[in-house]
């Protein structure tokens, strides 16, 4: 019982950390404009830096339309993890590993991206939720609630 309850902290957990990260990303579109780093944007433009998604054959609105469904495929997994749905544990890895491959589609070609401090911190924490996620599905007591009934 204390597992199953562990659990679900986790997920509550996990969902609060990605809204936290998803936050303070979207807070980098509305910093203001330093005039530096849009002339560095520009020179990086005319040498031919581009995203991997533009390389791939993929609008700026095709890839935010992936991450929407990506969105929207991750918030429906937690709810079907909390409620130990058989299906779920399956696709939470599925959703993990197109949430990274997303994530990588998304850089630039340049690959030195400077990011603050903090993101770094919450994208470590996340992974550590992840992985204590994925080993209570699996390796413990809990693991047969997932099985289906029936």
């Amino acid at each position: 019982m204390k597992t199953e309850i562990l659990f679900k902290r986790l997920i509550i957990l996990y969902i609060l950390l990605f809204i936290a990260q998803l936050i303070i990303q979207a807070g980098t579109f509305f910093e203001p404009v330093n005039l530096d780093a849009a002339y560095e944007a520009l020179s990086e433009i005319q040498e031919g830096t581009k995203y991997i998604y533009e390389l791939m054959g993929i609008s700026l609105g095709g890839s935010l339309l992936i991450t929407l469904f990506l969105i929207i495929l991750y918030f429906f997994n937690m709810y079907s993890l909390y409620k130990f749905k058989h299906y779920s544990r399956n696709l939470f890895i599925i959703t993990l590993i197109l949430f990274y491959i997303n994530i990588v589609i998304n850089y630039s070609t340049n690959l030195f991206v400077i990011s603050p401090l903090s993101d770094y911190l919450i994208e470590i924490v996340i992974v550590y939720v992840e992985v204590s996620i994925l080993i209570l599905a699996y390796f413990s007591q809990i693991k047969k609630k997932f099985i289906k009934k029936g």
